[in-house]
């Protein structure tokens, strides 16, 4: 009997696995496969326990608290990144649309305040701050992601509008040299539409997070498990 002698490079060169390599070495991409693992174990859990199999249920959401947790570690000073693109909005020219320009600055406050008290249960949970302190933290946490979510949707309609009005123009002038523009614009028109989904089942996450609605567990789990999947999608796409 002979044997085939197996190259080495099928595997090292892999395209697949050099991919998965690029994607893991950044924080984005781990974040991403953790939050998708995080709420499809949430929702593990609430299916678990309709079934009766409460000891499946606390595994699930044990592994979906731990992984809160991991990435609450992952977010360490992130505000500084939106300090940063805050700067920038405010330093954009006057030229630049002054809706996209307003809502942008406070959403990145938004943001800022929403990590600050995301590292306070990040810092309570290692006891490094007093569990007594700050005692809202968790609610004023996901009303002000709640907030920069929706001021988001608000530029992800605004995009779609500009988008769609730009194809109606288009229309009216139809010749060759528009089609590559029209290709363009409605691949933004997709883009937009897609985030304004992505945008509104995170929002119906956060809203639950600062306990402004009251959804069942597998509601909440199942829209967290689309948006991280859509997520994926993207950091895997640009990996």
């Amino acid at each position: 009997m002979t044997y085939q002698k197996v190259d080495y490079r099928v595997v090292t060169h892999n395209a697949c696995l050099l991919k998965l390599v690029r994607l893991l070495a950044k924080t984005a991409g781990r974040d991403k496969i953790f939050r998708c693992i995080q709420y499809l174990s949430r929702f593990l859990a609430y299916y678990f326990s309709t079934i009766g199999l409460l000891d499946h249920s606390r595994l699930s959401k044990s592994v979906s608290g731990d992984l809160s947790f991991i990435r609450k570690a992952f977010r360490f000073l992130k505000p500084l990144e939106h300090l940063v693109s805050l700067g920038k909005v405010l330093d954009a020219a006057t030229s630049v649309d002054p809706i996209s320009r307003t809502v942008s600055a406070f959403r990145d406050s938004t943001f800022i305040a929403y990590l600050f008290f995301d590292q306070v249960m990040f810092f309570k949970t290692l006891k490094l701050i007093d569990g007594k302190s700050f005692p809202n933290a968790a609610i004023l946490s996901g009303r002000l992601w709640a907030l920069a979510i929706g001021l988001g949707i608000v530029n992800d309609v605004k995009n779609w509008y500009d988008a769609s009005s730009h194809l109606r123009q288009l229309e009216t002038h139809k010749d060759g040299k528009n089609a590559e523009i029209t290709h363009a614009i409605k691949s933004k028109k997709y883009a937009a539409k897609r985030k304004l989904l992505w945008d509104s089942l995170d929002l119906f996450v956060a809203l639950n997070s600062g306990k402004l609605l009251h959804s069942n567990e597998g509601k909440i789990a199942l829209a967290g498990t689309a948006t991280s999947v859509m997520g994926l999608q993207d950091v895997w796409n640009a990996a």
